[in-house]
């Protein structure tokens, strides 16, 4: 239907023209309240928060892909891909500027870095159960340093 191409329904509220770099920042922003609301809410329940900045394979430098996850994984220069390419930087920084504020955050973008074995399933960052490992150990260390597990 024609009629709901741009109706708030489907898409929400409009967003003003704006250039690729105010739209990644605004949508960075964005995601930093998202985390800010979640922080407040676990604190007020008593739960412990860690926000988790997940590996994406987009970001540059950040695995050596293998030769299934260049094949199956990777879909270079399609808009998931160049997205995440320019938006995980603003993330990265609105990340350190929630840990500045108090909220525990931690960037593990990186931690696949060294590691050449396959851990993507699919062209939208999700992994094997080996990668799934490798997160959750690299998560469960953040949470120890930053004392957010009850003995």
């Amino acid at each position: 239907n024609h009629a709901n191409d741009r109706s708030f329904l489907h898409h929400g509220p409009a967003v003003p023209d704006q250039s690729p770099a105010d739209h990644r920042r605004d949508a960075a922003l964005l995601w930093a309240r998202c985390s800010e609301q979640m922080h407040d809410l676990c604190k007020a329940k008593g739960i412990a928060y860690l926000h988790v900045l997940q590996p994406n394979q987009y970001v540059d430098d950040s695995k050596p892909l293998s030769d299934y996850e260049r094949e199956n994984c990777f879909a270079g220069g399609q808009p998931m891909a160049e997205t995440a390419r320019s938006v995980f930087p603003e993330l990265v920084a609105e990340g350190n500027r929630l840990r500045e504020r108090g909220i525990a955050f931690t960037d593990q973008t990186m931690v696949f870095r060294n590691v050449t074995e396959t851990l993507y399933v699919d062209p939208w960052c999700h992994f094997n159960q080996r990668g799934n490992d490798l997160l959750a150990d690299a998560v469960f260390e953040q949470l120890q340093r930053a004392g957010l597990l009850k003995p």
